[in-house]
């Protein structure tokens, strides 16, 4: 039995052109490998071999468990992407489940990293990639937000901008601003977010608003996205530790679910 198993991105761009399913879902991207038919063909190859060597296939036909995973990280019914940092460690990952099969993918050393899990685990398998902290100080507030100007950085431009800037509402006391201020000011150690879909029988896909974490010197914090009283975003900033984490994923998830 097959539990995990990882393909190199060459890999991971043949097995999906021969299964004919999309792998390069978010966060996960992989460059497309030889331009001409020939160089496939060859690429192709030298892949299939490498794969039976590691007991993933047989006699050029992929194991049948292997097909499977990969299948379902193209055709799922709900499925959690995380994206961002912990320390020094960059996450990028996404979870699939469908009935009652469920897997992760990470993109770690230019590899795609599979591992089978019970579809029930989806939110606390997502939430245990983070690395264990407490709350940090504080209360929960919600305010409006601004495109984001953060002081400290703690992923790339271009994974996104996770860390908003404050601007409290007219009806909004200068404590809550000054609150939620302080959780964004402190020295970040690591960020990300969360991004929650499912899919309907139809191939329909519903999103749910974005959930960011961010990790600073004195512990967590969760920033839900959601409208404000006027039409505009605004965003609740929350201290949370990981079961608060998968509460409120768990949320997203049966939103979408049931909308």
């Amino acid at each position: 039995m097959i539990n995990s198993f990882s393909l190199s991105f060459a890999a991971a761009d043949i097995v999906s052109e021969m299964l004919q399913v999309n792998l390069r879902l978010y966060p996960l991207q992989f460059p497309s490998f030889g331009e001409l038919i020939e160089d496939r063909k060859r690429i192709g190859g030298a892949v299939m071999t490498d794969l039976d060597k590691r007991g993933l296939a047989r006699g050029g036909r992929l194991d049948p468990e292997v097909v499977e995973a990969v299948r379902l990280v193209n055709f799922y019914d709900r499925a959690i992407a995380v994206l961002g940092s912990a320390g020094e460690r960059k996450i990028f990952a996404r979870l699939a489940a469908a009935g009652k099969q469920a897997v992760l993918v990470q993109m770690e050393d230019q590899h795609l990293k599979f591992e089978t899990i019970r579809p029930e685990s989806l939110v606390h398998t997502a939430v245990n990639l983070l690395p264990d902290l407490k709350p940090g100080p504080g209360q929960s507030v919600t305010v409006a937000k601004e495109p984001p100007e953060p002081k400290h950085r703690a992923v790339d431009d271009e994974d996104r901008g996770f860390f908003e800037a404050v601007q409290a509402p007219s009806n909004s006391s200068d404590a809550r601003r000054r609150a939620a201020e302080a959780m964004l000011d402190r020295p970040r150690i690591g960020a990300g977010f969360f991004v929650v879909s499912t899919r309907d029988r139809l191939g329909r896909e519903t999103q749910a608003p974005g959930l960011t974490w961010f990790d600073t010197d004195a512990g967590r914090y969760l920033v839900q996205a959601h409208a404000g009283p006027n039409g505009g975003d605004s965003g609740t900033y929350s201290p949370a530790d990981k079961n608060r984490m998968a509460q409120q994923l768990q949320e997203l998830l049966d939103t979408v679910g049931t909308s």
